[in-house]
């Protein structure tokens, strides 16, 4: 793992994603072509949410090591020009667990979706929202699994309703 400190910024000729490897001394901008909002480091990569296009997941490779970090997109949920899906808090409990990955809509014909991997290379989608016509809000953060394998999410549109099961797999 790298001992490191990760920041994204901005929007527009702002943003930025940039790293210190010295507890804030100095920082290095890796990339200024994307706008991600939410950031969460794994063992093989670090993985990026973003609130402009590419709609999806971005990722940091660490095989390649603190000096060449190049940024890839991991995960295409809408190949959409314009923004579509905006990230929301990723999370995961601990090491072998999934990565949760929650999106709401920016435009008012799609509804919220929760992506999940193990890796930052295959993607799982394990839920889509069919309630749609609510612009920038939806489903924000999902934590769980709890000990019955229960996820529990926060939206923020507004909507309340019953709890839902997601049984996943356990980690070896």
């Amino acid at each position: 793992m790298w001992d490191a400190i990760w920041l994204v910024t901005g929007d527009g000729a702002f943003r930025s994603i940039r790293v210190s490897f010295d507890h804030g001394g100095n920082w290095t901008v890796v990339s200024t072509a994307y706008q991600p909002v939410g950031i969460l480091p794994i063992e093989n990569c670090i993985l990026f949410v973003s609130d402009a296009v590419p709609n999806g997941v971005m990722r940091i490779d660490r095989s390649g090591g603190q000096v060449n970090m190049t940024v890839v997109t991991a995960l295409t949920i809408d190949p959409s020009a314009s923004l579509t899906m905006i990230g929301g808090m990723p999370y995961r409990y601990a090491a072998g667990y999934p990565v949760l990955l929650p999106f709401f809509p920016n435009v008012a014909n799609k509804g919220s979706e929760l992506w999940s991997t193990y890796d930052g290379v295959t993607f799982t989608q394990l839920w889509q929202d069919t309630a749609t016509g609510v612009t920038e809000r939806g489903l924000y953060k999902v934590v769980g699994p709890t000990a019955s394998n229960y996820l529990f999410g926060e939206s923020n549109d507004g909507r309340t309703s019953n709890y839902s099961r997601i049984t996943l797999p356990r980690p070896a």
